[in-house]
């Protein structure tokens, strides 16, 4: 579904503090501690920061989730021909599968770089799931593995890109790199060490 609507009014924007992050933080630090299933990890995850954000702080997010790699079915597919398929979320119904490279969930994937798009309307090949979506935020989940290398014994860190943290909001302009993308990467950070994939 590609962008070719007039969009909704925009809300007004109102950025989300640090002290609010750090909290979620916290609260997420707990939630999984002891837990190492992904799915209820991330599900948990997405509950939180959406009711929490949307609810008690009254911020313009209108979708909170995840987008994973389809791993067994990319195995056996080109590059362009790869997909992510939907994770985790609260929100509106949502795309079920999105091709590398497309939207800004597929710019992040190639890219393996956190996406911040103040007006996704703007944004090349933009994918609308939710026409009152009028900014977005991607950040990378990347997993750290401990692998032994072929014909060495000695074992190395190696980063899997598994998937992708993906907020909306119905304001323009509402994430900033200095601050949503700085404890959202923090998010993935925690979320990855505290999960087996």
């Amino acid at each position: 579904m590609k962008s070719s609507h007039t969009y909704h009014q925009a809300d007004e924007k109102k950025p989300i503090s640090e002290e609010t992050y750090q909290r979620l933080l916290s609260e997420i630090e707990s939630v999984v501690s002891g837990e190492r299933n992904l799915i209820a990890n991330l599900a948990n995850c997405a509950s939180l920061f959406y009711h929490t954000l949307r609810y008690e702080f009254n911020h313009p997010i209108n979708w909170f989730g995840f987008y994973l790699i389809d791993q067994k079915k990319n195995s056996i597919l080109e590059l362009s021909k790869q997909e992510l398929v939907l994770g985790p979320f609260h929100g509106k119904l949502a795309c079920t599968r999105i091709k590398f490279g497309k939207g800004v969930c597929g710019t992040c994937i190639v890219s393996k770089q956190i996406q911040c798009v103040p007006n996704v309307h703007e944004f090349s090949g933009h994918i609308a799931c939710d026409s009152a979506s009028n900014s977005e935020i991607c950040v990378p989940l990347m997993l750290t593995r401990r692998r032994t290398e072929l014909h060495s014994e000695e074992a190395k860190e190696h980063e899997d890109l598994i998937g992708l943290i993906d907020v909306d909001s119905t304001a323009l302009d509402q994430f900033s790199m200095e601050v949503d993308g700085k404890y959202l990467n923090k998010l993935a950070e925690i979320l990855m060490k505290a999960s087996d994939y």
